[in-house]
């Protein structure tokens, strides 16, 4: 089952300020994004703070999944990201909400590698069978495919 990361939007001010239009924007743009690949989700884990919460909500509402949001403190800012890996992976089609670098470490350690290119705000990956899928960009408008084999 497919896991979907995404970086929280661009807040207000700092990461537990409510999330920004231009941050919402992006969001829903990726979410739809991601919506017509096929993306779709029962549930979302989220860092605990009001910019995620936001972020997930948004995207949920694309994603279908707006019934079952989560706060998870493993994502906070420096926990350990095999704690959350466990979970994550346990779910299956769940959107992870974070910012960076936990939402890298996370992406990182699901792919079996040592680092992840960096996720720019409300940039959302798509995570299948321990692989990079894609990731949809809002900034450019479209879905790439990413750099790894």
């Amino acid at each position: 089952m497919p896991v979907y990361l995404i970086r929280v939007g661009a807040p207000v001010a700092a990461v537990e300020a409510p999330l920004s239009e231009r941050g919402r924007q992006r969001v829903a743009v990726a979410a739809r994004l991601a919506a017509d690949e096929g993306a779709s989700i029962t549930s979302a884990l989220v860092a605990p703070n009001q910019s995620c919460r936001d972020t997930a909500a948004v995207a949920a509402a694309a994603l279908g999944g707006s019934g079952h949001i989560e706060d998870f403190k493993s994502l906070s800012p420096g926990a350990q990201p095999q704690v959350p890996v466990r979970r994550i992976s346990a779910a299956g089609n769940v959107l992870v909400v974070a910012d960076e670098p936990e939402i890298g470490r996370i992406a990182a350690m699901l792919v079996g590698r040592p680092s992840f290119p960096p996720f720019e705000h409300g940039h959302l990956v798509c995570v299948e069978r321990g692989a990079p899928a894609w990731v949809a960009r809002p900034d450019l408008g479209r879905v790439e495919m990413l750099p790894f084999e």
